[in-house]
């Protein structure tokens, strides 16, 4: 917006010194004066123009930066669960008929039910071990299974505060 006005000002200023070049002596003060009327006034409307966008940018521009920040909502240390979360990090080692179970412990979880099953798609008809582990008991090794078996083993923390995880499951094992 400030350049057409400026190109407007230098096109109005080439013009009166064209004009002045041509005509008396007398006639070149009147000039002059028209010329100094103009850019007075182009000069003064601008002063206006920016005046006033500045102005309605000092009052924006604090509403908005603050309208942002007045309800700043209280900010949450802690979680209050309703379950136990669950379990993660979880590895296996094989050792012949003894397997090593690790996992990370999980907010909430007092302890841990670790089962040990032989058919993936019924774990609970299926049972062959079932173990409560403490946190201090991680990675816990589970003995005594059969040679040559495929196992499968998940785990879920526990509380008697708030509800079990979800159980975490561990890849098949294959025992020798």
């Amino acid at each position: 917006m400030i350049r057409p006005v400026t190109d407007v000002i230098r096109n109005v200023t080439d013009v009166i010194q064209n004009v002045t070049d041509v005509i008396p002596k007398d006639a070149n003060v009147i000039l002059n004066e028209v010329k100094n009327l103009i850019h007075n006034k182009i000069h003064n409307t601008m002063k206006n123009i920016l005046t006033t966008i500045l102005s309605s940018i000092s009052v924006l521009v604090p509403v908005a930066f603050f309208s942002g920040c007045a309800q700043i909502p209280e900010i949450e240390t802690e979680l209050a669960l309703d379950r136990c979360l669950t379990p993660t990090n979880l590895s296996r080692t094989v050792y012949g008929e003894e397997v090593q179970f690790s996992w990370s412990t999980s907010k909430g979880s007092t302890e841990y039910v670790l089962e040990v099953y032989s058919d993936q798609s019924d774990p609970d008809n299926s049972n062959v071990k079932t173990e409560t582990v403490t946190a201090e008991e991680i990675p816990f090794t589970v003995t005594g299974l059969e040679p040559d078996m495929t196992l499968y083993a998940r785990v879920r923390g526990v509380s008697e505060t708030i509800g079990d995880s979800n159980w975490a499951e561990f890849s098949p094992v294959e025992t020798y």
